[in-house]
C-alpha cells in the first residue's frame, strides 16, 4: 500500500525530478514503476491530489516533467497546480491523462500532452522520451543564454495560452502554498488578433529560398527529418517568414498529419506565439464532419507548432485545371454539403475566412472536406459573398454548356451571384436561398445524383504525385462521392431468446423472471446512424420515442463527440490513436439516448434482472464464461495494453470468448451498458440514478458481473457506455 506522507512520496533519488498526481494508488504505484524504469536513477515523487503535490514541490529547489491524471471532477484544480508549478519552476514538460473526453481541457494547456486512458504504454512511454529530450533542450538553451536556473524560463518566454482559473485547493502547512500564491493572467485583449495568420505563398517553396536576412540561421523551418514531440516531418509544403507547413507522421500512432510550425526565431515573441496558439485553440473547437479538424498544438525546443488533419485530396481548382466535370446531382450534393458547413460555422459565432474553390476538397471516398479557415475574433461574416464564392467554385466543374442542354444549374449560378428575373428565379444571397434551391433542383432533376463523373475528352482518367498520392483514378472518387460512400455495418439485429424462469441474482438470490429476447451484440455505431437519421428526417415523430421525463433542454439524440468519432468510423480510420469502424459499439450515449432508440427499435432496455440473467446463466456465474477471470476473453483495461489486445473499444464481434452460456456475446466487457433499472446515488440519498452493468475498456479492476454501476445522472455520456435492448416478445424475425 503506498503511504502519502511526503517523505515516503519520494521514492527514488537522482537529478531528474519528476511529479505524479492521481487519486487512485493502484494507477500511482503502476505509474512510478514506469517511471523508474524508462527514466533510470530519476527522482519520482507521487500525491494523491494538487494540494498535497503543490505542499510537496512547492519547496523544491527544481522540477522537471509533470504527469497528473484529470479527474471528472475538480479537473480545474489539476491545471491551478499546473500554473503554480509553471510560476515557480518555469515551462516544463507535462502529461495529463483522464478517462472522460480530454477534448474539453484543450484550451487549458500551453504545450503538455493530453492521453486518454487506459494509457497505451507504447505511446506514453515515446512521449516520456521526447520530454526528457525537450527538458534537456531547454536546460542547454538556458545555459547558452547565460540564465543561471529554470526559474528565469517563465511564462513570458512561452506564453500561457489561457488565463488561469480560480482555484480551491485545501491549505497546506506550508509556506508560499497555493492560495498565498496569485496567479498570472494573460488578457485576451493584450493580443493582437488581426496577427493569426499569414497568407500562404501561393507556391511550395523550399528552405533556401526563403529570405536569408529575415531569418536567422537555424532558426527558420525544420529541416525534412526533424523530431518536434511525437512528430516527425517528412515533407515541406509551404513556407513564409513567420511559419511552414509540413507533412509530418504522429510516430506514436502510426497517423498522417499536417503540422504548422512557428519559425524558432519567434519563440520570444509573445504576439506572435499567442497568435499561432489562438488559431490553433479557434480551429480546434470546430466539430464538424466535413470541416477537417485540429488535434494538438505543442511546443518544442523552442518551435510553437500544431497538428492538424492531413487533407491531400484534390480541391476543386485542382480538379478544374485538369479539365475534370462533376454530375449534376454531384454537385447539387457538394453545395448542400458545404452549406451545411458554413452554417455550421456561423450558427456557433466562428469567425473564418471565406469558403473558396482552394479551401474545398474531394476525398477518396467522395465526402467533401472543407479546410479549416477558422480564425480568432468576432464572427464577420457577408453571406451574399460566402453564397457567389460558391458559385464559383462549382462553375467550372458543370457538365453542361453554358449555351445548350440543362440549364437549371448555370441559373443557379447566375441567381447566387445576387442576378434573378423572371427567366432564372430569385435571387440568392442567403445560405438558407441556397438550401431551398438544392432540395428543389434535387427533386427536379430526380436520379442524376448517380450518375458517373463525365470527362473531358483529352484528360487522363488518372492524377498522379502529391494531388492525391499514388495515383488515383479521379472518376472513382468523384463517383463515390455522386453515389456516396461504400462503408457499411454489419447486421447485428438478431436477438436471443431467454427462457423464463429462476436464477441466481447477485451473490444468492433467486429471482423468477418471464422469457425475453435480448440483442446478440450491443449496439452498434451504423445502427444506431440509422436511429440518427430517423430522427432528423422526421423530427415529430422523434418526439414520440422520447421518455416522459425528458429535459425541454435535451434537442438532440447524437451522442457525445458523435461527428468525430461516426465519420472515423465510416472511413476506417482512427479515433483517439485507435482504430475504429461501424462494427463497433455505440459510445457517449446518454440514458434518454438509450431509452429512445430502444423505443424507436421496438423494444425496451434492459431491467439489472434481464441484464444480469442474459449475462451470467441461472447458475450465478461470476463471467459469462464461467468462474476463472481470464482477460484475453473480454475487452477491459487491466493492463496498459490490454491482454485482449484492443487499447480501447473494439468491434462487437472479434472477442469470441466473451459469450454467455444463453449465447449473448460481449456482456463482460467493450462499453459498460445501459438499463432501465433506476436505484438510490450512493452518495445522495435524495436522488434516484440510472444503473450501468458490465465492464467497458477502461475498467481495470472489479470484473465480477455483479458489480453495479450507478450513473451520476441520466445525462452522464461517457465513451465507456453504450448498451442493448430487449422485448417482451419475439421480435417480427421470429414472430
Amino acid at each position: 500500500m503506498m503511504t502519502s506522507s511526503s517523505d515516503a512520496n519520494h521514492v527514488s533519488g537522482g537529478s531528474f525530478y519528476v511529479l505524479v498526481v492521481d487519486e487512485s494508488a493502484s494507477r500511482l504505484e503502476a505509474m512510478v514503476a514506469l517511471l523508474n524504469q524508462e527514466i533510470p536513477g530519476g527522482e519520482i515523487s507521487f500525491a494523491a491530489d494538487p494540494g498535497e503535490a503543490w505542499a510537496m514541490v512547492s519547496q523544491a529547489d527544481h522540477l522537471d516533467m509533470l504527469i497528473s491524471s484529470v479527474p471528472e471532477e475538480k479537473g480545474d484544480l489539476v491545471f491551478a497546480l499546473r500554473d503554480k508549478i509553471v510560476e515557480r519552476f518555469g515551462v516544463l514538460p507535462g502529461a495529463f491523462y483522464g478517462a472522460g473526453d480530454m477534448n474539453g481541457y484543450y484550451d487549458w494547456i500551453h504545450g503538455e500532452q493530453l492521453f486518454f486512458q487506459p494509457l497505451s504504454d507504447d505511446a506514453f512511454v515515446a512521449w516520456v522520451h521526447s520530454a526528457q529530450k525537450e527538458r534537456a533542450s531547454q536546460m542547454a538553451e538556458a545555459v547558452l543564454h547565460e540564465v543561471d536556473t529554470p526559474e528565469s524560463l517563465t511564462v513570458a518566454e512561452v506564453p500561457e495560452t489561457v488565463a488561469s482559473v480560480a482555484i480551491d485547493l485545501p491549505p497546506v502547512p506550508v509556506a508560499g502554498s497555493i492560495e498565498s500564491l496569485p496567479v498570472a493572467e494573460v488578457p485576451e485583449e493584450a493580443v493582437d488578433s488581426a496577427v493569426t495568420d499569414l497568407p500562404p505563398v501561393p507556391v511550395a517553396v523550399s528552405i533556401e529560398s526563403l529570405p536569408v536576412a529575415e531569418i536567422p540561421e537555424g532558426e527558420g523551418p525544420m529541416p525534412v527529418g526533424s523530431r518536434l514531440g511525437d512528430y516527425e516531418l517528412k515533407h515541406l509544403i509551404e513556407a513564409n517568414p513567420d511559419w511552414a507547413l509540413y507533412d509530418a507522421e504522429q510516430v506514436g500512432i502510426n497517423r498522417t498529419v499536417n503540422l504548422k510550425a512557428l519559425h524558432r526565431f519567434h519563440r520570444r515573441d509573445p504576439a506572435k506565439v499567442e497568435a499561432l496558439l489562438k488559431e490553433a485553440r479557434s480551429r480546434a473547437l470546430v466539430n464538424h464532419p466535413v470541416i477537417a479538424l485540429v488535434y494538438e498544438a505543442n511546443q518544442e525546443n523552442g518551435v510553437n507548432f500544431y497538428a492538424r488533419e492531413r487533407v491531400d485530396d484534390p480541391s476543386l481548382t485542382e480538379l478544374a485545371d485538369h479539365g475534370e466535370k462533376l454530375s449534376d446531382g454531384a454537385v447539387i450534393q457538394l453545395l448542400g454539403t458545404v452549406a451545411d458547413a458554413v452554417i455550421y460555422l456561423v450558427e456557433n459565432r466562428m469567425n473564418f475566412r471565406p469558403i473558396t474553390a482552394d479551401l474545398i476538397r474531394i476525398g477518396k471516398e467522395g465526402q467533401p472536406k472543407v479546410i479549416n479557415s477558422v480564425i480568432s475574433g468576432e464572427l464577420k461574416f457577408d453571406e451574399a459573398e460566402q453564397v457567389g464564392l460558391l458559385a464559383d467554385a462549382v462553375f467550372p466543374l458543370l457538365t453542361k454548356s453554358r449555351y445548350g442542354g440543362e440549364l437549371a444549374l448555370h441559373a443557379l449560378m447566375v441567381r447566387m451571384h445576387g442576378q434573378g428575373d423572371a427567366n432564372v428565379g430569385q435571387a440568392i444571397v442567403t445560405l438558407d436561398q441556397l438550401k431551398v434551391a438544392l432540395d428543389y433542383l434535387g427533386e427536379k432533376l430526380g436520379g442524376s445524383s448517380s450518375d458517373h463523373t463525365q470527362k473531358s475528352s483529352h484528360r487522363s482518367a488518372i492524377i498522379v504525385g502529391s494531388m492525391i498520392g499514388g495515383g488515383v483514378v479521379l472518376a472513382g472518387i468523384i463517383m463515390a462521392m455522386t453515389m456516396g460512400g461504400n462503408a457499411k455495418g454489419k447486421d447485428f439485429d438478431y436477438m436471443v431468446q431467454i427462457p423464463a424462469g429462476i436464477f441466481i441474482y447477485q451473490q444468492d438470490e433467486e429471482v423468477k423472471l418471464k422469457q425475453f429476447w435480448i440483442d446478440e451484440y450491443e449496439v452498434t455505431i451504423s445502427q444506431y446512424a440509422k436511429f440518427i437519421e430517423s430522427v432528423e428526417n422526421d423530427e415529430e415523430r422523434a418526439k414520440t420515442w422520447a421518455h416522459p421525463n425528458q429535459p425541454a433542454t435535451k434537442k438532440s439524440y447524437r451522442p457525445s463527440d458523435w461527428n468525430k468519432y461516426f465519420r472515423a468510423a465510416v472511413k476506417g480510420k482512427e479515433y483517439y490513436g485507435t482504430a475504429i469502424d461501424l462494427n463497433c459499439p455505440v459510445m457517449g450515449v446518454d440514458w434518454w439516448d438509450a431509452y429512445a432508440y430502444a423505443k424507436w427499435k421496438g423494444g425496451r432496455l434492459p431491467t439489472e434482472h434481464e441484464w444480469e440473467k442474459a449475462a451470467r446463466g441461472t447458475d450465478g456465474n461470476l463471467y459469462p464464461w464461467g468462474n476463472e477471470l481470464d482477460l484475453s476473453r473480454f475487452n477491459s483495461g487491466a493492463t496498459q495494453q490490454g491482454s485482449d489486445k484492443y487499447r480501447y473499444w473494439a468491434p462487437v464481434d472479434v472477442l469470441e470468448g466473451d459469450v454467455s452460456p444463453y449465447d449473448v456475446k460481449g456482456m463482460a466487457g467493450n462499453v459498460s451498458e445501459w438499463t432501465d433499472s433506476w436505484d438510490t446515488h450512493p452518495d445522495d440519498p435524495d436522488k434516484e440514478v440510472p444503473i450501468r452493468r458490465g465492464n467497458s475498456f477502461q475498467t481495470e479492476e472489479g470484473f465480477e458481473l455483479t458489480g453495479r454501476r450507478p450513473a451520476n445522472s441520466p445525462e452522464d455520456s461517457a465513451l465507456n457506455t453504450g448498451f442493448r435492448t430487449v422485448r417482451s416478445i419475439p421480435p417480427p424475425a421470429v414472430q
